[in-house]
């Protein structure tokens, strides 16, 4: 399985001893064959370049000493064998960054954002817990679901996960469907659904940009005004927080607006002179408006509607922000 996801250039993100099903055979069998079986795993799966190893999952009793040092044998023990392939850890729900538990820093090497709440807050918590781990969101809700019983996971709301997570510092996101993660009876029906189409919209839109220099704007220099409420807790549907980042050189500045609004940006954050572009948020109407808009002192962008009646994103580049129906994706940088 892992040679043929290789062979078209899937990364798979192997669970040793996942806590949610196999904490209780851990503590049958005790420290020592715990740190026995790492060491099989990491010989065995040393020489395949394409997997990461990802302790915990829902482990909601990291806080128990015993526990956790039961979970860190297993990676210990693969880590003695095999010395090359990144580790993280997924700690508990309903929110938690793999860097919560400290002991866990000498281990791994990728920061793992877990939450049902807002995703920006807690990618915002765990991107500033280390000035080297990067981050990543590894689980937040899954479409289909309704974790905390207030935000049926609706295209809309997936779309506020994922370019909130995106604009906020991470290195990269999963997606979840609540019939493919459990092989649920008619998943078959149910894998070219609306939020694994949009996901790959996220990809197409980051790609060819320098997203992995963006800086998140937590202090609101580049987009002063209209930015909404932040909120760590409580309804990630109904929250109306805009991200945004900024590259340290001033060329791209990339924002996400859930909601029909007027936001202001601060030009002085741009290194030339820039264009305002409008496009389609839902990635299949490639439709753009150029709006000016001066560099220096602040510019106020505003809504804007296609012909259907959709809100549209706005970008800028010294060349974009970016929308769809009351949400809009923002970008700002220089022309091409």
């Amino acid at each position: 399985m892992l040679q043929l996801a290789a062979k078209y250039r899937f990364l798979v993100i192997l669970d040793p001893a996942e806590t949610g099903s196999w904490l209780t055979v851990l503590q049958s069998n005790g420290l020592a064959k715990a740190r026995a079986y790492g060491r099989y795993l990491g010989t065995r799966y040393k020489d395949f370049p394409n997997i990461v190893w990802m302790s915990g999952n829902d482990f909601q009793t990291w806080r128990t000493l015993s526990d956790d040092a039961l979970v860190q044998e297993v990676a210990l023990g693969i880590k003695e064998t095999d010395p090359n392939h990144i580790h993280t850890v997924e700690l508990n729900d309903p929110v938690s960054s793999s860097l919560d538990d400290s002991s866990w820093a000498p281990i791994i090497s990728l920061n793992a954002a877990y939450t049902y709440y807002p995703a920006y807050a807690d990618v915002l918590h765990a991107y500033n817990q280390s000035a080297s781990m990067p981050v990543f969101m590894v689980e937040a809700n899954y479409e289909f679901e309704n974790n905390l019983g207030m935000d049926p996971s609706t295209p809309a709301g997936l779309r506020r996960q994922e370019y909130w997570t995106s604009l906020s510092g991470a290195t990269g996101q999963l997606y979840g469907n609540a019939y493919t993660s459990l092989f649920a009876n008619g998943w078959k029906n149910q894998l070219d659904t609306p939020g694994a189409v949009q996901i790959a919209h996220v990809k197409a839109l980051f790609e060819p940009r320098a997203w992995y220099a963006l800086v998140p704007d937590q202090v609101h220099t580049v987009v002063t005004a209209g930015y909404g409420t932040f909120s760590s807790t409580g309804s990630f549907a109904g929250n109306d927080y805009v991200t945004a980042a900024r590259t340290p050189s001033g060329t791209l500045v990339m924002a996400y607006v859930p909601s029909a609004r007027t936001v202001t940006v601060d030009m002085s954050q741009l290194s030339a002179p820039v264009t305002a572009l409008v496009r389609s948020g839902r990635g299949h109407i490639h439709q753009y408006r150029r709006l000016s808009v001066r560099q220096h002192g602040l510019a106020r962008l505003h809504d804007a509607r296609d012909q259907c009646g959709r809100g549209r994103g706005l970008g800028a580049h010294p060349g974009g922000p970016l929308t769809e129906r009351l949400q809009w994706r923002a970008q700002i940088r220089h022309p091409d």
